[in-house]
């Protein structure tokens, strides 16, 4: 007789019965045959075996995997936000001893949370009617403002990326009547406003349009103060090129990250 060891998903024993091998064999062919579970089973010695059973398309909520609905009704953004924060310093070391099965789990579950994300965060830019709504380059951002019913957007590239054009004297394109209600862009045909490309150095744009090299778009996006900071730089470029900013709609005000 063989001795089965039962594992669950942290491969910590939960119960042991003596079984043929026999029977081994059928169990497992039984349970996936239903398609109730799939089974992995392997040798731990010359007198047992293992089994790694998980369940395709299970209901996570049984298993306390997910939350359930009385749950998500109760959470906010915030708690979860909590939650990342709470671990986000260890967050290296807890990525380095896990295994790979739960890397790639993890991985999933924020990709996907980011795609829930970045349709949320463009609604939170006010756009200009009927302006299309710009396209903010990858590996950078953009920063924008609505002054006298014209949109006014400053490309600017995260550290490491340098603008595919020179455009040190170009900081920012608009999009109003002046314009036809199109945006001026380098890329002919493009919402895309500018393209930011691998580079050691920052030379094609102005000094102003990269964001500091402790930070990113991303992470300005994230801190009310940082964003402040990047539209007070942008207001008073545009008074100093005659853009009296006074008539600005602080609605529009806004930072948005390409992907």
């Amino acid at each position: 007789m063989d001795r089965v060891c039962f594992f669950n998903q942290h491969k910590t024993a939960k119960y042991s019965l003596p079984l043929t091998a026999a029977l081994l064999v059928l169990w497992i062919k039984t349970k996936c045959d239903s398609g109730t579970a799939f089974l992995a089973a392997y040798r731990l010695s010359s007198k047992e075996y293992g089994i790694c059973a998980c369940q395709p398309q299970q209901d996570f909520t049984k298993i306390r995997a997910f939350a359930g609905q009385s749950e998500c009704k109760s959470t906010t953004i915030d708690d979860v936000n909590g939650f990342l924060k709470k671990f986000s310093k260890c967050m290296p070391e807890i990525i380095a001893k896990g295994e790979k099965a739960s890397v790639n789990f993890l991985a999933w579950t924020l990709q996907e949370t980011l795609d829930l994300l970045r349709p949320v965060q463009e609604q939170f830019c006010k756009q200009l009617p009927p302006c299309p709504r710009p396209v903010a380059p990858k590996n950078g951002g953009l920063v924008c403002v609505t002054i006298d019913s014209t949109q006014y957007c400053k490309p600017m590239c995260n550290q490491g990326y340098d603008f595919q054009f020179l455009r040190s004297s170009r900081l920012y394109e608009e999009c109003g009547n002046a314009t036809g209600f199109s945006w001026t862009t380098q890329l002919v045909g493009e919402k895309a406003l500018a393209v930011c490309s691998p580079s050691e150095v920052a030379i094609s744009g102005a000094k102003s349009a990269y964001f500091p090299s402790n930070s990113s778009c991303v992470h300005t996006a994230a801190f009310p103060e940082a964003q402040a900071e990047q539209l007070n730089t942008f207001l008073r470029e545009l008074a100093e090129r005659g853009i009296d900013g006074s008539s600005r709609d602080p609605g529009a005000d806004c930072v948005t990250c390409g992907y």
